[in-house]
This record gives structure tokens, sequence and C-alpha cells, in this order.
């Protein structure tokens, strides 16, 4: 590996490693690490942050944390652009704790026991793979958090989850019921995870670093839920998960979904929950895009996985591949989206 590693000043082994991807993030790291820094936690940990070739001033913002904060922060700046994934699993094969606590470089955390908490718990718990906490969202855009963001949580939260709450977990749509951004996990059983089922872990089409990780993390034992709002996610108007460009929002949706498919038959579960909700949204994103090949390409992928269509995702597949009638109908989205949007 020809990437940068700046080695922290102090050598001792870390029970905890905090994982922090960063790209083009100099707006929000400081946070992100501060937050990190400020926990009171009687174990030894270590931050390693893992620049993925950012083009913006993150690198300097992190040689002046690492200036700071020596004994703490190891660097890791890579030497070419990695993709989420692959920067994600080779950052952690380099962390030494026993467990793996995550916090995006956008992200930051709210509690200074957040760590204590969940250390306390899976050192005294060999069946709880990961613990993690509630969370609030924080809308980049408007500088305000999105409201009943906890109550919409708690919702769907139990206070351990196991192997028979994967189906639920799989079929999940429009909430999370797990952030990994709120978690802390076994090492071992991750890297474990990651050899075992290794194309999970190199297929970019999948687009996302974490959510076959937790997918199999649940197969193996137990989640523990902390009913703490310990971190914040930070919704960005352009990220991996977010854009305001449809083509970009498909390819994000259909990377998605061609994991959440592939898990399941990895599985053993049923995902026409999910699939009956995300197929009209995959077309009604083609068609927003004006991209009637998008169309096909999702009828393709919901095709090979032998799911029927509901009359609702039929309609809009049938509108989304014919130039003539999207052409005629988009107006009206048109309309319809700047009404809604005067409306806020």
């Amino acid at each position: 590996m020809n990437d940068k590693i700046q080695i922290n000043a102090n050598n001792s082994i870390p029970l905890v490693s905090v994982m922090v991807l960063t790209y083009n993030h100099e707006k929000y790291v400081t946070k992100a690490i501060e937050s990190i820094i400020m926990q009171q936690c009687s174990y030894s940990y270590e931050i390693v942050i893992s620049d993925d070739y950012s083009t913006d001033n993150t690198r300097a913002v992190l040689a002046e944390l690492k200036q700071k904060y020596p004994d703490h922060i190891r660097l890791i700046f890579n030497e070419q652009n990695k993709g989420v994934i692959r920067n994600y699993y080779e950052t952690m094969a380099l962390c030494k704790g026993k467990y793996i606590a995550d916090c995006s470089g956008d992200d930051y955390w709210l509690t200074p026991d957040k760590l204590q908490k969940q250390i306390d718990i899976l050192e005294n718990n060999e069946d709880v793979v990961l613990v993690h906490t509630n969370w609030k969202e924080f809308e980049q855009r408007s500088g305000t958090f999105i409201n009943d963001i906890k109550s919409i949580h708690l919702n769907n939260k139990k206070k351990l989850l196991d192997k028979k709450d994967i189906p639920d977990f799989l079929n999940q749509k429009n909430f999370s019921i797990v952030n990994l951004n709120t978690g802390c996990f076994r090492k071992s059983r991750a890297l474990d995870i990651r050899k075992q089922y290794d194309r999970y872990f190199n297929d970019e089409r999948y687009v996302c670093e974490d959510f076959q990780l937790m997918a199999f993390l649940l197969s193996k034992g137990s989640f523990y839920y902390i009913d703490d709002e310990a971190s914040v996610y930070r919704v960005l108007d352009e990220s991996v998960s977010q854009s305001i460009d449809f083509a970009e929002q498909f390819k994000y949706r259909y990377g998605v979904t061609l994991m959440r498919i592939d898990l399941a038959k990895e599985l053993g579960v049923s995902l026409n929950r999910f699939l009956e909700l995300e197929s009209f949204d995959l077309f009604y994103t083609a068609f927003k895009a004006k991209r009637k090949d998008l169309a096909r390409k999702a009828k393709e992928l919901l095709n090979n996985a032998n799911y029927k269509l509901p009359f609702k995702s039929r309609v809009v597949y049938s509108i989304a591949k014919n130039s003539i009638l999207t052409n005629s109908v988009y107006p009206l989205f048109l309309f319809l989206r700047k009404t809604k949007s005067a409306l806020k």
C-alpha cells in the first residue's frame, strides 16, 4: 500500500479505534474530531482518519488537528481516490482497536459518554456484536435539525435486535433501524465477515459501505440499542446518498436495491415489502431524469429478482420508458414540484 500514514506519538494499543473517513470535508471535519476528543472514557482509544484524496482544503485541516492532538490521531492520506467501500475496509484493517466506532467526517457526536457506555456493554456481553444509539439529522441547506426525527426512530427501535429481525432490517424504507454513524462494533467479527462474504465488499455498484456489514453482523449476534441522541447525521445537498441530479439519485437507489436483493438471497429473506415501495421510486426517479434507459435498467433488475410489479409501479414504468409520454407528463411534474416548494 503506497498511502501515506502518520503514526500517532503514543504507541500503546488502544481498546477502541474511531474510524473517520473524509472526502472534501474541510467545513465539517474539525467539529467531527472535536466531538470525538471530548469523550470522557476510561478506555484508551485512537482516531484513525483516512482522507480519500480530497480536492479541497481537508488535508490541511487534518494536519492541524494532528498537530493539536498527536497522541490520539493517525492520518492516512490516500494517493488516489479509492471510493467509499474500498477506503472503509482498508482503513478498518489498519485500526488497532478491539472495537471500531464509526463517525463520518461530516457528522459529529453529541454526548461525552457515548464510547464509555458502548464499550461497557460490549465488554460485558459477548453475544452483542454492535451497540448503537439514537441520533439527530441536521439539514445543511436550511441549517436546522429535521423535526420529529427522534420519534420516527424510536417507533422502530428495540432494545435488542437479533437474527430474527433481519427481515425487518432488510425491508426498512424511509427510515433507518440502525445508523452505523452511531455504532460501535467488534472488529474481529467485521473482519471475519469481510473475508467470508468478500464480494459484498468489493462491488462498487452497491454504492454504500455500511448496510451490508450491518446485515451480516446481525446474522452473527445481537445489536444493543441505547436511547441517547448521541450523534448527528448531516444531510448535504451532494453526497454519496444525496444529490440534486436525478440520474445520480437513480444510481444510488439502483445500487441500494441491487445490494438488498443480493443480501436477501444470501440470507434467505423475502424483500417484497421493500420492493413494493422502492420499485415505484426507481421508476419515478428515472422519469424525473427523463431517462428511459434507466427505467428499463430498473425493470431488468426487478425481473431478474422475480418480482411482480404492483399496479402503481407498472403505471410509472409505462410512462418512464416512453419518451412521448414522459415529455407529455413532465410539465405537470415541474409545476407540482414548483408549487410544493413554494408552500414550504
